[in-house]
Parts: structure tokens; sequence; C-alpha cells
């Protein structure tokens, strides 16, 4: 493959067969955007694929494959044309490639500024240590003894569980709220500690558990370690919500409190 040859082939390779109303038009007067022109370095020849649209009267265009075997002077035309074309797309690549790096130059900045204010004027606790339980072996007793009768979790914050209360409060079945709660610290992160603060809701006289992480410092990661070494009955089957879809532990009560009625009934 001659020097010519080996150039239009890069070139094409790197425009990717490009197409263009202002690329080869020397060879077609008349085109339409679908249409595309190729080159084959082997043949030394430009390929048109496209469709002929000049003197059919009305009839549907055809489909056009032609070939044109460039001479020498034709490919040095044809490669000042297409090195603009490639310059003006390597130019484009570029300032693509230079807003990536300054969008992620700055989203790293934003972390740090982010981890200032949350952790202080220290940003290494969250690069080097780990979010940690406090302990992975032993269960808080006074935690299991608060969730024992509880069926599910809502994850909610005081807003959310005083909407809750406002919404449900005057529907077909007693809605109740303990506005008394407790605090929680379930792991670490560096010498932060980790919180949650947690009270019950009563539905159909069955208790549910409303909880929030509270603290400075939040991994989920841990809470929900936390929550499941704890309530693995809970977790595990997925009886967990949210003040967005909180409706799913009502149809869950109802279903649970439906079901032992009937059972009750057939018993007896």
């Amino acid at each position: 493959m001659d020097a010519l040859n080996q150039k239009l082939k890069k070139l094409f390779d790197y425009l990717d067969n490009f197409k263009s109303t202002q690329t080869c038009l020397n060879f077609r007067k008349e085109w339409r955007s679908s249409s595309f022109f190729q080159y084959s370095p082997e043949e030394g020849k430009l390929k048109y694929h496209g469709w002929d649209v000049s003197g059919h009267n009305g009839d549907p265009y055809n489909n056009v494959d032609e070939e044109y075997t460039l001479k020498d002077n034709q490919k040095e035309k044809l490669i000042l044309e297409l090195e603009e074309l490639a310059l003006t797309q390597a130019e484009k690549e570029y300032d693509e490639k230079l807003r990536i790096e300054k969008v992620l130059q700055k989203k790293e900045k934003v972390k740090k500024y982010l981890n200032s204010k949350l952790c202080g004027n220290s940003f290494k606790f969250l690069k080097e240590e780990s979010p940690k339980l406090l302990s992975k072996d032993k269960l808080d007793k006074a935690f299991l003894g608060r969730t024992k009768d509880a069926v599910y979790f809502v994850e909610a914050d005081n807003f959310s569980i005083q909407v809750l209360w406002e919404r449900y409060q005057n529907k077909k079945y007693k809605f109740e709220t303990n506005n008394s709660g407790y605090t929680k610290c379930v792991g670490k992160i560096g010498d932060k500690p980790i919180n949650i603060e947690y009270s019950y809701g009563i539905y159909r006289d069955t208790k549910f558990l409303y909880w929030n992480a509270c603290s400075e410092a939040v991994d989920y990661s841990v809470i929900n370690a936390f929550l499941e070494m704890h309530r693995p009955d809970i977790v595990e089957n997925k009886r967990r919500a949210n003040a967005t879809n909180f409706h799913k532990c009502l149809n869950y009560i109802d279903s649970l409190v439906d079901k032992s009625t009937v059972n009750f009934v057939s018993e007896y």
C-alpha cells in the first residue's frame, strides 16, 4: 500500500466512513443525506453508497452503488478535504475530553469540600478508615427488647412521621405514633459515631418501627448490617419501607391481621 492510500485509509478509519455534504462532491453532483463514501485502499477506489435522485419522473429513488478509481492528484485533493474534517472532529473530541476532566476535577474538589463540612478540617478518615459496626458478635439487648414486637421497619424522619400520622389517623383503623423515641450508636467512621433514632408506630394494634439516620457521619451499609443482625426476620424478608412507600407497611399489617382473624374464626 503506497503512502497516499495508507493516509486515505487512516483518515477514513478515523472519520468512520464519514458522511458529509462537503466531501467528495466533485464525484457526484446530486446526493441524499443517507448517502456516504467509503475508501478501499487495496483497490485504490472511492465507493459511493446511496440514492440516485435524478431523472426518475417521480418514481421512487433507486439504490446506487458506484466506484471511482482515483488518480494521485485526486487522492491528494481528497486527503486535504478529509484532513480538515479530521481536525474539526479531533478538536471536538479534545474539547470534550477537557470538559470531562474539568468535571471530574470539580467533583473531587466538591467531595473534599463536603467532607470538610461533615468532618471538620480532616478528610483522611473517610478515605483511610472504613465504616465499622460497634460489635459484630454482641447483640444490643435494649434494642432487641424495644423492637421485638415490631413487624416492619420504616425509614422516616420526625417530619415524615408527623405527615404520615396526619394522613392516616382518621382512616378506618386506629393509627398511633409514639412521640418518645430512642437513639442508638450502631457504628463509627474513624472517631465519628453513626447514630440512628427510632420510635414506634401502631396500626391495628400491631407495632412497626420508625428509624432514621441522625448523626453527622452516616454509612447505610453499617446501619443495614446492624438492623439485619438484630432483626434478620424483617430485613431478610424485605419488610422495609420509607415514607414514600409507607402503604407497603400498612398493607402487610392488614394481611397479617386479617389472616390471623380468619384462622381464629376457623379454629373456633
